[in-house]
């Protein structure tokens, strides 16, 4: 069953240092989290690279949505990163968004 994606809420950090070429950094929470849930540590982290932390389909401020499958979120967070036109990046999740 293919499900189609939703357009993701998310933080979108620059980096302090405009000049990095560091490969920017996803920020996915985990089971009944939000991006918000990371904010403390996105200021540290933006100091080197561009961050970008976001609410999963069903969580904090993104849209509610039928399926709840693994690979329905992969395509959801694909797809805000081909928006975002991010080709490579560091991803680091927790719980179930790791």
């Amino acid at each position: 069953m293919n499900v189609a994606t939703v357009d993701l809420h998310f933080i979108d950090m620059p980096a302090d240092d405009a000049a990095t070429d560091a490969a920017p950094l996803v920020v996915i929470h985990g089971l009944l989290g939000s991006a918000d849930n990371w904010r403390s540590h996105l200021k540290v982290w933006q100091r080197s690279r561009r961050v970008i932390a976001l609410d999963l389909r069903n969580h904090g401020r993104s849209p509610h949505a039928e399926g709840m499958r693994y690979a329905t979120m992969v395509d959801d967070v694909l797809a805000l990163m081909d928006k975002l036109s991010i080709e490579r990046a560091h991803v680091l999740g927790h719980s179930m968004g790791g």
